[in-house]
C-alpha cells in the first residue's frame, strides 16, 4: 500500500498528467469497488488490526491478518495487470475459471514447496546449547 501511495503521491504532486491513467482506470466504474477493497485489504485491516499491542502477541490472529494481506496482494496484482487487458475486451472486471486455476496451482505450488523443504531438515537446531534456555523462555 505504501508503494502505491507514494508513486500517486509522486504524480500528484510532480503534476504528471501522462501518468494519472494509470489510477483512473482503475477508480471508474467496476474496478472501484475493487480498488477500495484493495486499499481495505492492504493497509485499513492489518492497521487496525494490528494497532493495539496485544493482537500482535497472539498468533491466531497475525495468521488472520496474514491471510488478510495475502489475499490483498492477490487483489492487489490482479488490479495491477488486468485493468489494461480487460479495456480491450471490455469494461467489466474478468473473474472465471482461468483465474481461480492460477491461484490455486500457485497456493498448492507453494504449499508443496514448503512441506518439502521442511521435511529435509530438522525444525530444532541441532547440538545447541541454548536450546533447553530458548524453549522456556517467556517475554
Amino acid at each position: 500500500m505504501y508503494i502505491w501511495f507514494s508513486q500517486y503521491m509522486l504524480i500528484w504532486y510532480a503534476n504528471l498528467p501522462e501518468e494519472t491513467g494509470y489510477f483512473i482506470t482503475r477508480t471508474r466504474g467496476l474496478w472501484e469497488p475493487l480498488f477500495i477493497l484493495n486499499m481495505l485489504l492492504n493497509w485499513a485491516i492489518p492497521f487496525a488490526a494490528l494497532l493495539p499491542r496485544s493482537p500482535k502477541r497472539r498468533p491466531e490472529i497475525l495468521v488472520k491478518v496474514a491471510l488478510v494481506v495475502l489475499a490483498g496482494r492477490c487483489l492487489d496484482l490482479y488490479l495491477m495487470i488486468v485493468p489494461p487487458i480487460a479495456q480491450r475486451s471490455g469494461a467489466t472486471p474478468p473473474f472465471g475459471l482461468w483465474e481461480v486455476a492460477s491461484l490455486l496451482v500457485l497456493a498448492g505450488g507453494s504449499a508443496w514447496i514448503v512441506t518439502r523443504a521442511l521435511t529435509q531438515a530438522p525444525l530444532t537446531p541441532v547440538s545447541d546449547p541454548y536450546l533447553g534456555q530458548s524453549l522456556t523462555y517467556h517475554s
